[in-house]
């Protein structure tokens, strides 16, 4: 079985830059994890960079909200991994439409106010996805320890806003 290579495309305000960090240390462990703001790298253009990379990838892993159809390089990712014909998994926000050439793609809604069980949710979608496509699975222990991380230190970030206010 081939290991997966993920592409994560997201605009880097929150809450999809939160979901994308969410996931890309979540996964990392796993598999091969590619999100730009975790990746600088001297020498080439943001475009060249990016477009390798999808180029690699053999999924990308696509997080929407309303703004997202304005961000000009999460189109442009979008146009790349449709070119290639990488598979786009969606993770939209509960609130936003989802429009555009990708519409139709299954996906999987995300609630800002809870991170954690949204990406649960999505990550165990994306396993059954994995299976079916004949890639490796994620080892679901790893994943589910680097959430509960991820859990526990967003969980100590609302105790302190709580307690400050």
């Amino acid at each position: 079985m081939k290991k997966p290579k993920f592409f994560i495309s997201s605009e880097g305000k929150l809450p999809m830059g939160l979901m994308a960090r969410i996931l890309t240390v979540s996964l990392r462990p796993v598999c091969r994890v590619w999100y730009f703001e975790f990746n600088p790298e001297l020498g080439n253009t943001v475009s060249d960079k990016i477009l390798n990379q999808i180029k690699n990838s053999t999924h990308m892993i696509l997080i929407w909200s309303e703004t997202t159809r304005n961000s000009p390089y999460v189109n442009q990712e979008i146009g790349a991994a449709r070119y290639k014909k990488i598979p786009i998994v969606p993770l939209i926000e509960k609130s936003a439409r989802f429009e555009g050439t990708i519409k139709d793609a299954d996906y999987i809604r995300y609630d800002p106010n809870h991170p954690i069980d949204s990406i649960k949710k999505f990550i165990a979608s994306l396993q059954k996805l994995l299976k079916e496509t004949g890639y490796e699975p994620l080892d679901m222990k790893q994943v589910e320890q680097k959430l509960a991380d991820f859990s526990d230190t967003l969980g100590s970030l609302d105790f302190k806003r709580q307690t400050e206010a």
